[in-house]
């Protein structure tokens, strides 16, 4: 599933009747009543929520950086709308529901540093649907998430991290094995027994099997492999590594798309409004936040389309374990 290729994914979605297909079989799964004529109704603005949504990246690709994050922002809001379609016919049941669905800080400090800059998530919203209705997630423990919480869980940070006060992230397997290896570390810092760490993952992975206590940590073999990229607390970087926060924080109990939508949204609230710091941003190069914002604009290019693909293609084999949690 790693290896997905997100524009041929969704090129087999370009067309009216492909997508009515394709509604039509979410619907039924689902036991949705009046499948058919949901689907019929739905498909055109689920085709143009997908292409539309490719396109603002591929052209982001191609603009200065400094106009990326907006692009990329509202790229990945429509293809979110898109995967909303397919397990909530009636978005958006409500205007609210159109609203980003979270917020940043309104008055920026001279001394601003983007790692130390927080988002706060707002009780209604695509991002409250996007957590709810495309994973199970109804409550945040906490609402206020911190940038650096958010760009130490991805994967393809770890290199830059490392060089500077080190990753939080552990790898723990592969997309392909069924086996994960969780390092005596994470019960430290999550500050949990196994048992209680164990609870915690089981929403994210398929059904484990069985477990081990070893010199290494705690192996757990899995019922089968852990192919969608969407495992909530489990992070995915390009080569199918898996990965998962040794250390307990806001993003513990988040999807990485999920990640992505919130680091997109403040990114683009930045070079919209805050010009004179995004500027100098751009033209000096001289901090970590220009390293990380650089790294982390080329990851979520190709990215978030990918994580966008996987999730459609788990709800098209029936394997999305968030979409089956939602409250109707």
């Amino acid at each position: 599933m790693i290896h997905l290729d997100a524009r041929m994914y969704f090129s087999c979605l370009s067309s009216q009747k492909a997508s009515y297909d394709f509604l039509t079989a979410c619907y039924k799964r689902r036991n949705i009543e009046d499948a058919d004529a949901l689907a019929y109704s739905n498909a055109q603005a689920f085709l143009h929520y997908n292409t539309q949504g490719l396109d603002l990246y591929e052209q982001g690709i191609r603009l200065p950086q400094s106009m990326k994050p907006l692009l990329y922002f509202y790229g990945a809001a429509h293809l979110v709308k898109g995967c909303l379609l397919t397990v909530c016919p009636g978005y958006p049941e409500q205007t609210s529901q159109l609203a980003h669905g979270v917020s940043a800080r309104k008055r920026k400090k001279r001394d601003f540093v983007f790692l130390q800059d927080e988002v706060k998530i707002q009780h209604q919203g695509l991002f409250p649907c996007l957590a709810e209705y495309l994973f199970g997630i109804s409550q945040f423990t906490e609402l206020k998430i911190p940038m650096a919480d958010l760009i130490a869980a991805i994967p393809e940070m770890i290199t830059l991290l490392a060089r500077q006060k080190g990753s939080t992230l552990a790898a723990v397997g592969n997309v392909q094995s069924k086996q994960i290896i969780l390092p005596e570390a994470m019960c430290d810092g999550h500050h949990a027994t196994w048992q209680t760490l164990l609870r915690r993952i089981a929403s994210g992975l398929p059904k484990i099997q069985h477990y081990n206590q070893t010199s290494n940590g705690l192996e757990v073999l899995l019922e089968e492999v852990p192919s969608c990229m969407n495992n909530i607390g489990f992070f995915t970087a390009g080569n199918g590594t898996i990965y998962t926060g040794l250390v307990k924080n806001t993003t513990s109990g988040m999807s990485e798309m999920m990640i992505h939508y919130l680091l997109l949204y403040n990114l683009s609230m930045l070079s919209r409004y805050e010009t004179e710091w995004w500027g100098d941003l751009l033209s000096l190069r001289e901090d970590l936040d220009y390293q990380a914002i650089s790294i982390y604009l080329d990851t979520a290019a190709l990215k978030f389309p990918l994580l966008a693909a996987a999730w459609l293609n788990a709800m098209e084999n029936g394997k999305n374990p968030g979409a089956a949690k939602r409250r109707d």
